[in-house]
This record gives structure tokens, sequence and C-alpha cells, in this order.
């Protein structure tokens, strides 16, 4: 769907110029209606939806707002800047939050509060707000009976009244520091996220830590536990691997399904040790059996020399995973790390432990 919303109990979900209702009763109009005869000057292919608690719908698209309600009567179309200060044009989803009653807009996975003007917050603020799921890929957004409903490709999170998705399972027992030893890791939208078995640990870019794990095949739908390596590019697909496989979650996919490696990654090896983007050139570098491979259409393992002419002087004898975050490359072994610093060498190597801040 394009964008959605409920009013007076009914929720509208609009696709091209039809809308859609489903009834507070749970039943649903199937037939599609026309946009423009029922919101008399709203376009088709909305972007965003949102309806106030004082009963005001505004449609959004482009860079432009329409009205309904509120004592207005045909929707004309206004410059969103002129009444929604900060916020930007081209929406992905709007809703109003049923924790605290305030317009949300989505913009390139940023959540965006309206509260008189529009403030982006950070990855750490829309998770401590409850919002602990991901917006890639985020069609539409709406609140009904205190849920909070996201809307994907084929699927959807109903978050909570106070927040959190209320079908995730129980966080695990498994705390961060319970061992030092990771299967893979990545940095998605600047959260990095670290993966051991079948759960999924999260440092945030203010350095703060998600102890508990969560499943890894909540999150990240179709991805196996257990990971070989994980790789995120500068334009936003990440790459999950095991084994022969690679599975796909962005740039357009839905449910992630495994491909072979050899039929995308030319003369990428199976049964990768690591995968990491390199700040210095952001390519891909695959690890295994102590060798680097770069990835530039297809995969050419580099030798040693080559390795330390482009930065790389350590060893990669017993790496478990690697990661970019902040313009450095970490590299996570049994109970240590190196930090690589963007333009190669090695800058510090330390306990994992610090890393993960587990004696504080």
């Amino acid at each position: 769907f394009d964008a959605a919303t409920t009013i007076n109990n009914v929720t509208y979900l609009f696709r091209g110029e039809y809308y859609f209702t489903i009834y507070s009763n749970g039943s649903v109009m199937p037939k599609g209606r026309k946009i423009s005869y029922h919101f008399i000057g709203v376009p088709g292919d909305l972007d965003a939806a949102v309806t106030t608690r004082d009963g005001i719908t505004y449609f959004f698209k482009g860079d432009q707002y329409y009205q309904f309600g509120g004592g207005k009567g045909k929707c004309t179309p206004r410059p969103i800047s002129s009444h929604f200060r900060n916020v930007p044009n081209n929406l992905d989803a709007a809703f109003v939050y049923s924790k605290d009653g305030l317009i949300y807009f989505v913009k390139n996975n940023k959540f965006i509060r309206f509260e008189n003007k529009g403030k982006e917050l950070s990855d750490y603020e829309s998770h401590h707000l409850g919002f602990n799921l991901n917006l890639h890929n985020l069609k539409a957004a709406y609140s009904s009976k205190k849920n909070n409903y996201f809307l994907y490709d084929w699927y959807y999170f109903r978050v909570g009244e106070k927040g959190w998705p209320v079908e995730e399972p129980e966080n695990s027992d498994d705390n961060i520091c319970s061992s030092k030893e990771f299967d893979a890791a990545t940095t998605i939208s600047n959260v990095t996220y670290l993966f051991r078995g079948e759960y999924y640990f999260t440092i945030y870019s203010n350095g703060s830590i998600m102890r508990k794990g969560r499943k890894i095949s909540y999150h990240f739908i179709g991805v196996p536990d257990d990971l070989d390596a994980a790789v995120t590019t500068r334009d936003g697909i990440t790459y999950f691997f095991k084994g022969d496989q690679y599975y796909q979650f962005g740039g357009g996919k839905g449910k992630c399904t495994p491909r072979p490696i050899s039929s995308h990654f030319r003369n990428v090896p199976n049964n990768l040790d690591a995968a990491f983007v390199y700040s210095k050139d952001g390519l891909i570098y695959f690890v295994k059996n102590n060798k680097f491979i770069r990835f530039e259409n297809e995969g050419e393992e580099l030798s040693d020399n080559e390795s330390r002419h482009i930065g790389f002087n350590l060893h990669l004898h017993n790496l478990k995973a690697a990661f970019s975050m902040k313009s450095n490359n970490f590299f996570l072994y049994n109970w240590y790390y190196y930090r690589v610093g963007e333009q190669g060498g090695v800058q510090d190597q330390n306990n994992i432990d610090e890393l993960l801040k587990c004696n504080n």
C-alpha cells in the first residue's frame, strides 16, 4: 500500500487511485473505491497519510499536503514546509504514535517526531521510544485501537501502545558479554549488529549497547542462524553468508531467500570467515583461509604484500568477524580486536571487553 490511516475507527488503506477499508469489528471492504470520490481533491499514489487525535487527516504527496477535516472543504494542495516545519518531502510513511499522541514521519529509514516542528531521531532515541524495528522498505503505517502497524512488502509489525513489537519473543538469556566470540557482524544505518548463534546484539552510534540478544529470525526474516559472515554495502544492501548460500536484505527484496554465492559473487569462496566494506575504497572484502579477497565485479585474492600495501598490517588467524563503523574497520578475534583506521593501518588492539563495555 502507498499510505494508511485510521479515521473514526475505520482504517483506510490507499493504493494507487483506490482505497480499501478495515472496520473496527475486523470486517474488510475487499473492493477498492476511488480516492477522489470520498476525499475530494486528494490525488492518487500518495506518499503518506495521518489522522491526528482531534480528527484532522493530512495526506502527503511529493512536496504537498492536503488537509481533510478541521473545517476544510475540498482538499487543496499546500507546501509541506508551510505547515510542517523541518519535515521533508517525498515521505515514506506517517502515523500518530499511541504512546504520546504525536505525529511521526518516516523518511530514509529515520523517524521524524513532529511537535511544532520536525526533529529527526537518532537510532538510539527511536529504540528508547519503543521503535525496535527496521524501516527498510516500509510502505505505510497507521494506528488503530492503541496499536501501531508498520506495513512492508508482504508482512507487518504491530507495535504496542507503549512501544516494542508485541509479537517479539522475549529477549534471550544470552548476554552480549557471555562470550567474546561472534559469527558475523555488520553496520546498518549507523547501528552495528553482532551475530552469535540464533541471536544478534546491537551497538548504537553513540556507543550505547543492547546487551540482551534478540532473535535473528524475527528482524531478518529468512536469514539463518550460525552465520559465516555479513556485510552492508554503501548503498544500504546487506548480504548474509552461510555455507554456499547468501541472503540479501534490502535493495527491493522482501523475505530473504537463499541463493548460491557463486550466482552473484563470482570467484568468492563458500564457508567464509568474515566480510566487510573497507572505509578506504568502499569495496567489499572477504576473508577466507587467512587471505583477503577483494570484490569488484569478481573476487580477487590478495597476496600478503598487496594486503599490507592497502593497509591491512594484521594477521587473520582465528578471525571471527569484521565490520566498519565511523570510518574505522574492526576485526574481531577470540578475545581481542584490531581497529584499522580509515586509510589503513592498525590503530590499536584491545580486549573485546573494552569494545562491549563488559566491565562497566
